[in-house]
């Protein structure tokens, strides 16, 4: 009976002090499955740089070369697996393979959230901006 109790002590006790722990993890989505297009965007600049397939916590990022962050003749207007890491209500990240094709083709990192149903914004890579709209 001791024992039960102090059991039971222990899991209070760890909920009163890691409640993260206890919190249930929001729930994964797929809303975000699907074809957008990626523009870079400036100050007074908005550049067309990939495509991108989202599907099943996967996909492809195609570069379309211009605004392109994956630079190199090996690297410009290839297609790069991706793999999603988050795809929650609040955030989507990603990292493209470019290493995949390449090794001279850098890998990137990108995080978004929403800002409406079609369209995404956050930042790629080196922390430049970046804008997804739904096709």
């Amino acid at each position: 009976m001791t024992s039960k109790l102090a059991n039971r002590g222990l899991v209070v006790l760890l909920a009163i002090a890691c409640p993260a722990a206890f919190a249930q993890a929001e729930p994964d989505t797929d809303a975000y499955d699907g074809k957008w297009v990626v523009n870079i965007v400036g100050d007074k600049t908005r550049v067309h740089a990939a495509d991108l397939v989202v599907g099943d916590f996967a996909g492809s990022w195609r570069d379309v070369g211009k605004g392109s962050q994956i630079k190199g003749s090996a690297c410009r207007g290839k297609k790069f697996p991706i793999t999603v890491q988050v795809s929650q209500r609040a955030k989507l990240a990603f990292t493209v393979w470019g290493s995949a094709v390449s090794p001279t083709c850098p890998d990137l990192s990108v995080e978004l959230k929403p800002v409406d149903a079609k369209t995404l914004e956050g930042t790629i890579g080196n922390d430049q901006r970046v804008l997804l709209t739904r096709r």
